[in-house]
């Protein structure tokens, strides 16, 4: 998965981000930094062409807990195609979600990147999981059917139902916030708790536990997930 990537996941990417003055600012400084050879850009596509011919790049340690989560992914898709009798998959994922996943997290927006990226993987790909369930209503989401799917097979359990409060609870903070929907503060603040994390810290140190409580929270979720489908796929075959 590496293909596509861009300097935000190198241990020597800084985010620069400055306003003046603080209580009122009227000059903002936003730019990206490379601290292994001094330089900085100002898009994506400038970090994407860097990365690729950088002699000194290096995955920061924090890329483990995306690198997982995309592991996971892969074999909740084998599973999938094991139930369906095709090879489509139940989740995709595209370099550039990978990249906002592993990179650093120094402020409200790139937490609110990360929460994005996080709710769009289980939107799922409703048309195909709708032919392993009985029932289904036209309005329901992927995690509501993945739901009616456990029940239906008897798999449904308590670690299931926490695994797909946690996922429902990443969607609806996305709901709740910007820039994704007008904001809706008390209820972002409820959701956030709901994942063990807070929306009100003002350090770069603080943002980035904040994102690995988020992602390691997710990362336990989806394998929850990923184990029920295996067994699932498991059996249909045997």
């Amino acid at each position: 998965m590496d293909e596509g990537l861009d300097c935000r996941v190198c241990e020597h990417y800084e985010f620069i981000y400055e306003e003046y003055p603080d209580n009122e600012p009227v000059i903002v400084y936003s730019f990206h930094k490379c601290s292994a050879f001094d330089r900085i850009y100002f898009s994506v596509s400038e970090l994407k062409d860097a990365y690729i011919n950088c002699p000194r790049r290096s995955i920061r340690v924090g890329y483990g807990i995306p690198g997982e989560i995309i592991n996971e992914i892969k074999a909740i898709n084998l599973s999938f195609w094991q139930l369906l009798g095709e090879r489509i998959d139940l989740i995709r994922v595209t370099t550039d979600q990978v990249t906002l996943m592993a990179s650093p997290c120094y402020s409200y927006i790139d937490l609110a990147s990360k929460v994005g990226v996080l709710a769009s993987l289980v939107e799922m790909n409703i048309k195909e999981l709708r032919k392993l369930v009985k029932n289904y209503e036209e309005d329901w989401k992927g995690l509501k059917l993945l739901e009616v799917l456990f029940k239906d097979r008897g798999k449904y359990s308590d670690d299931l139902e926490r695994a797909l409060k946690i996922l429902r609870a990443a969607v609806m903070l996305r709901n709740k916030i910007p820039p994704y929907h007008p904001p809706s503060e008390r209820e972002a603040l409820k959701m956030a708790k709901r994942l063990g994390i807070q929306l009100t810290v003002t350090s770069q140190s603080e943002w980035q536990r904040n994102c690995e409580i988020l992602l390691q929270k997710f990362l336990l979720a989806i394998r929850t997930i990923r184990i029920v489908l295996s067994d699932l796929a498991t059996e249909e075959v045997s």
